[in-house]
């Protein structure tokens, strides 16, 4: 869930959407309804989504089988009359949440026109659509009655169930009960936090939270948590306050301004449920009431919704239209007259569905309560493997009739394919793609393009090497799986677990000619089993801000990435080399690798971005104007013990970021085993009231050389 700024214009009104002010109880919720009809002004245009408008795939829309020749690219055939009011609509403007940005690796606003890969008819399909391409008749695996929960797995998969019990996937959401609940809620010491106090209780079996300041107070009842891992934070309802009795936040469960941090077992305050800015812009929920749903901007990725509601959430369809392998055209009336039969009969009136019928039902499935309808709460077997009831009707502990797929399979699905083994094998794309459902979107982006913080990790692996069939320079290579790596079954600690000669064997799988001691020391420049050495230094450099430590890119790149160079971005050279200068790291360049550095790099950004040119990239780093890349040098510079750089690391404590004085802290106590919160230092602290622990920090740290 932690899970700065957005990359599209609509920053400014999506903030809007999330926070109200709070309003006194004389002026009642006008300020939450006025934001209201401006929300359903901007979204009034929706009637429908299509590909373009001449019904036409674009060159990505080949689907290429495991083995054998690339299929002919597959395109919509021409829409019977009955369809040609199914016109475009941007998805995107249905979003809301802190995680409204849920495109592909274009790192722009998603419009219709990039969704060339799904397409959902409102008035039925016509034989021409049907005849098209795949369509599974015979087995569905999309409705709520497809799917077999959870428990109907532990028989026949008894590891794989055991290790899904205690897998972070499991605990991503989840009832607030004494099983469930890692924080302190008996706590009677309240946390001060801008000003003001947060009281947590516990009393006869229900949580809650408390907020004071400036007379002020409101209480919120704790009823779901997220996360176990790192961070737990937790969904609830404002049960007391000044607010209006029908204000939205008294019955729509959102998320609290407050969460557990595990391993310190200290309150924090949430981070990226709002847009992250320096002090003074984020989020003060003594100020602001948050009124934005959980379900509406979380569930779809935090819970375990069936496939068919899951297309008609504004998410999963942009996110289906960029990371599906294959075109899918999904008849949304139908569906919902299967699976929804009471709201297909209110929505479904007449002969035709209008604009607002349509923009009804898709909010309705962004909406609906997840304890009614998903799966289960958390990502649980079958948010990977879809709807298998047949698949455990046919099975006993030694063999299956049926296998479950891992694409939708429903009469209501056309797969545009050659053979239905493009569309429902095991093969790479098909896997991808289910974690790409979740494992994408947009973020803030460094130069080059890659994420500055986690959870979208496909989206940043399709802007580099390996995973994009169109984008690789070596198309006789397999596309790497995300299971190649990453286990889905098994449960994930708070570090990586595999040792670095493991990783570099993944890269080999397919690079062999670096298998050679002498081959890799000519494309490497280092000694066998130093750092230099190691393909993801170089290759995956950490960049991405992870839930409490600094986290590898998925984007694979080549070190001399002349965008990130240029912008004084981190680059995996100075990453190690943090006490050299950049024309150092240029020198080295050219000298290994023939980069002319004149041909490759813009001197004129480059005198432009290194105030000090001669300086130690590291230090420049942790003054740059980009907090991002502050917060990497930290982290960088902290692994690599650089005491010779701990005065300005220390200055890192008073970043105007909260999460980059948050990671300060983590590494400076981890490298040097000391206790900030013994000098009274919290990370979330005003400047005003940082200042007294911070001279006491520098005269213990800096007083003597370590």
């Amino acid at each position: 869930m932690k899970k700065k700024s957005r990359l599209n214009k609509r920053k400014d009104r999506t903030s809007q959407e999330r926070r109200t002010a709070a309003p006194s109880p004389q002026s009642g919720n006008l300020s939450v309804w006025l934001v209201a009809v401006g929300v359903l002004a901007v979204i009034g245009v929706i009637v429908g989504m299509s590909w373009n408008r001449a019904g036409q795939a674009d060159s990505t829309s080949q689907t290429i089988p495991a083995s054998g020749p690339v299929s002919e690219p597959f395109s919509h055939p021409p829409a019977e009359p009955s369809n040609e009011a199914d016109e475009e609509f941007d998805a995107a403007q249905l979003l809301v949440g802190p995680r409204d940005d849920v495109g592909g690796s274009s790192g722009g606003p998603v419009s219709t026109g990039q969704q060339q890969r799904f397409r959902v008819v409102w008035n039925g399909l016509d034989e021409a659509q049907r005849t098209a391409g795949v369509l599974g008749a015979m087995v569905s695996n999309i409705r709520q009655e497809d799917y077999a929960g959870p428990e109907s797995c532990r028989e026949c998969h008894a590891e794989n169930f055991e290790h899904w019990s205690v897998h972070p996937h499991r605990w991503m959401n989840a009832d607030a009960t004494d099983a469930t609940v890692l924080g302190d809620f008996s706590d009677p010491d309240p946390m001060h936090y801008l000003g003001g106090l947060v009281h947590f209780r516990h009393e006869n079996g229900v949580r809650s939270m408390r907020l004071e300041r400036g007379g002020d107070s409101r209480t919120y009842r704790v009823t779901r948590t997220i996360g176990s891992r790192f961070t737990q934070y937790y969904v609830g309802l404002l049960d007391e306050g000044p607010d209006a009795p029908d204000h939205p936040a008294r019955g729509v469960e959102h998320v609290l301004p407050i969460g557990w941090w595990i391993d310190r077992r200290e309150w924090v305050p949430v981070v990226h449920i709002d847009d992250e800015g320096p002090d003074g812009t984020r989020w003060d929920p003594f100020a602001t009431v948050s009124t934005v749903g959980y379900d509406s901007s979380c569930s779809a990725c935090h819970t375990t919704p069936t496939m068919g509601d899951w297309m008609l959430n504004p998410a999963g369809m942009l996110r289906f239209g960029f990371h599906s392998h294959v075109p899918v055209t999904f008849d949304a009336r139908e569906y919902l007259r299967e699976a929804h039969p009471g709201l297909a009969a209110r929505i479904f009136s007449g002969p035709r569905t209008t604009r607002e019928q349509r923009m009804d039902a898709v909010v309705q499935m962004r909406d609906q309560d997840a304890r009614q309808h998903a799966v289960s709460l958390g990502i649980s077997c079958e948010g990977c493997h879809l709807g298998s009831r047949e698949h455990v009707r046919a099975s006993d502990q030694h063999k299956s009739a049926v296998l479950p797929h891992f694409f939708p399979v429903s009469s209501n699905v056309v797969a545009l394919a050659a053979r239905p083994l493009e569309v429902h094998s095991r093969r790479t794309e098909t896997v991808n793609f289910i974690c790409a459902r979740c494992h994408s979107g947009n973020r803030p982006q460094y130069a080059g393009g890659m994420s500055t913080w986690n959870s979208v990790e496909f989206s940043d692996a399709e802007k580099g090497y390996c995973y994009v069939r169109k984008t690789r320079s070596r198309p006789d290579l397999e596309l790497l799986s995300c299971t190649g790596c990453h286990d889905p079954h098994e449960p994930t600690g708070p570090r990586w677990r595999r040792a670095p000669d493991e990783d570099d064997a993944s890269c080999l799988q397919c690079h062999k000619e670096y298998e050679p001691a002498a081959d890799r020391f000519r494309h490497t420049r280092h000694l066998a089993g130093s750092a230099g050495d190691r393909c993801l230094n170089c290759h995956m450099p950490r960049l991405n801000e992870g839930m409490q430590d600094v986290v590898r890119t998925h984007t694979i790149s080549n070190p001399s990435w002349p965008s990130m160079i240029e912008a004084n971005h981190p680059n995996a050279c100075n990453l190690c080399h943090l006490d050299q200068p950049i024309d150092w790291t240029l020198t080295w360049l050219g000298r290994w690798y023939r980069i002319d550095r004149y041909r490759s790099f813009d001197d004129r950004k480059l005198a432009e971005n290194y105030p000090d040119r001669a300086g130690p990239v590291g230090l420049g780093w942790l003054k740059s104007p980009h907090e991002p890349t502050r917060l990497v040098a930290m982290d960088a510079l902290a692994r690599q013990k650089a005491h010779w750089a701990l005065p300005s690391m220390v200055e890192a404590l008073d970043d105007d970021y909260l999460l980059n004085r948050q990671f300060a802290r983590i590494a400076l106590e981890q490298w040097l085993g000391v206790r900030l919160e013994d000098h009274g230092y919290r990370f979330y602290m005003t400047r005003e009231e940082r200042r007294e622990p911070l001279a006491q920090i520098r005269a213990a740290l800096l007083a003597q050389p370590r």
